[in-house]
């Protein structure tokens, strides 16, 4: 079974609807993290979710 983290790490990959809540720019999956252009970053948790803020 996969784990939550391998899931979402798919999931963000396969979509390209996510946008920065900062500067609106796309958002990838980078090194257990997820980032946009300007370098916001937002952590992922081990439980593989991530908060917006």
């Amino acid at each position: 079974m996969k784990s939550k983290l391998v899931h979402f790490q798919s999931y963000i990959q396969s979509q390209n609807f996510i946008l920065c809540p900062i500067c609106k720019e796309e958002i990838e999956y980078n090194n257990y993290c997820l980032s946009c252009k300007n370098n916001h970053t937002f952590n992922i948790s081990k439980k593989g979710y991530s908060v917006f803020i």
